[in-house]
């Protein structure tokens, strides 16, 4: 199985080949987490227990212990505190997922934003307690102001990252020039850098371990941030129309499709925020982009934390059949 590159953008450059499909489990511990969306094999997306009001969605991604079996989990979304919103300790809604239940998610949405306060969840399995948590909704933070729209990646031109990638059980990854640790991961430096301009935009060139596998032309307008064309060592993919990977104006949570004009693949994009973002130099205002495509029993996702003026901080590229992971890459800004 070659990684489809239909998912692009800062480390889904480093396709990868993958055969022996198998799948990976979760671990051996129960969990039970308030994040603000679930990747391709349902691992949480920004773990946090402080939602932004405009999110209008908050997702809380469960699992069972190593062994533990249930045939039945329901999960009761209380309002603790809500003020006038609500009476206190007020019972939502109550969600009985019947698929992946042993290894899914609960999710809540509303048509509106949740009242800002306290909430609780509450997880019972085959009809007894198994866990709770409890999380907070948050009035939204003012978005970080630009200049201009091509503020929103820094004047800088080079981007350096701690790349890892691991593979589920039983697959095995293709990456020349790179040894796997001793826990079977494989670790690079990866180097994104403007080299140049032209009509495409801005040319931005990735290096794995002084490699190069990527080449990328990059746009910023009014609209936002765009990838306009893609490269490989076998492969030039003109993107039509531009894949907007970054939205303006800036301001609470946002969502957008993209599906290029022979539809040969369609993504949804979900961009939180602001949230506090880690960077090299401490926390600051940022986003969660969220990018999700569905291919058959095939699921990709990219979890993207972006700063405005300073680019891509982390970006967590998930592969999964049956919502099981198959490949999980991450990249982490350094300092």
């Amino acid at each position: 199985m070659i990684v489809s590159n239909a998912i692009t953008g800062i480390g889904r450059a480093l396709a990868i080949a993958l055969s022996c499909m198998s799948f990976a489990a979760f671990g051996d511990d129960a969990m039970l987490q308030i994040c603000l969306g679930a990747a391709a094999d349902y691992s949480p997306v920004f773990p946090t227990s402080t939602i932004p009001a405009s999110a209008q969605e908050v997702t809380a991604v469960f699992r069972f212990a190593n062994g533990e079996i249930h045939k039945s989990i329901v999960g009761t979304w209380i309002a603790v505190d809500v003020g006038a919103a609500a009476p206190p300790n007020s019972v939502l809604i109550k969600s009985a997922p019947k698929d992946q239940a042993t290894k899914g998610r609960l999710w809540f949405s509303l048509p509106r934003p949740l009242p800002v306060g306290k909430y609780r969840l509450e997880v019972a399995a085959d009809g007894k307690p198994w866990k709770s948590t409890e999380f907070s909704v948050v009035a939204d933070a003012l978005p970080p102001q630009l200049r201009a729209a091509d503020a929103l990646l820094p004047s800088t031109r080079t981007w350096m990252y701690d790349f890892m990638q691991q593979a589920g059980a039983g697959v095995k990854i293709n990456m020349p020039g790179v040894t796997p640790d001793s826990e079977g991961r494989y670790r690079a430096l990866v180097a994104m850098r403007v080299t140049g301009s032209d009509n495409f935009g801005q040319h931005v060139e990735m290096r794995r371990n002084g490699q190069l596998v990527f080449e990328e032309w990059w746009r910023v307008d009014d609209k936002g941030w765009a990838a306009t064309k893609r490269k490989t060592s076998d492969q030039v993919v003109l993107l039509d129309p531009p894949q907007l990977l970054v939205t303006l104006p800036l301001g609470t949570t946002t969502k957008w499709s993209y599906a290029p004009r022979d539809a040969s693949y369609h993504q949804t994009y979900k961009m939180f925020g602001p949230v506090g973002i880690k960077t090299p130099g401490g926390e600051a205002p940022g986003y969660v982009i969220l990018v999700e495509q569905p291919e058959g029993r095939v699921d990709l996702s990219v979890e993207r934390h972006f700063v405005p003026g300073l680019g891509i901080t982390r970006e967590t590229i998930i592969t999964a059949v049956d919502h099981e992971m198959v490949s999980r890459q991450e990249m982490i800004l350094k300092p």
